[in-house]
């Protein structure tokens, strides 16, 4: 633990779980694709994402996550599967994980910095049939015949 973080007190904490306003149960029913293109509808031109050298609204990502979906469905079909993400932190890795969501599949992330092998290991524990990726990890990676690159879309 982090010396210079204090825990909360139970009085602490108690106080941060006492609000006046209820915690809206729809948000619990709906999906993070329905949460997501929700936002889109009321603010579709406001900043979704501001990261160094690149910002995007609610519309310029949903219309990203849109095209990694639709090219997921066309290389996986329908039906729950898992596709691994493979980036930086960053743009690319949120519009991957909302247009895997979008496709009706699950996300499985890998963390760049880990060794081939271990990716590999990653890769046949989740049966991932398709890497999302870009150009540049598409080169480092080994994996070219899994990996459908974010740079086309």
């Amino acid at each position: 633990m982090n010396p210079s973080v204090k825990p909360l007190t139970p009085l602490d904490n108690d106080s941060l779980n006492e609000t006046n306003e209820p915690f809206p149960l729809e948000n619990v029913e709906r999906s993070i694709v329905e949460q997501f293109e929700q936002q889109v509808s009321r603010h579709g031109n406001r900043l979704a994402i501001g990261f160094p050298g690149q910002e995007l609204t609610y519309n310029a990502l949903n219309q990203w996550a849109n095209r990694i979906a639709r090219a997921v469905l066309a290389k996986l079909g329908a039906g729950s599967q898992p596709v691994a993400l493979l980036f930086e932190t960053g743009p690319s890795m949120i519009a991957g994980m909302l247009g895997v969501l979008k496709a009706g599949k699950f996300y499985v992330p890998l963390d760049i910095s880990l060794p081939e092998s271990r990716l590999s290991l990653i890769l046949n524990d989740s049966k991932a049939r398709l890497i999302l990726s870009d150009r540049y990890h598409l080169d480092a990676s080994g994996f070219e015949q899994r990996i459908l690159s974010q740079d086309v879309l």
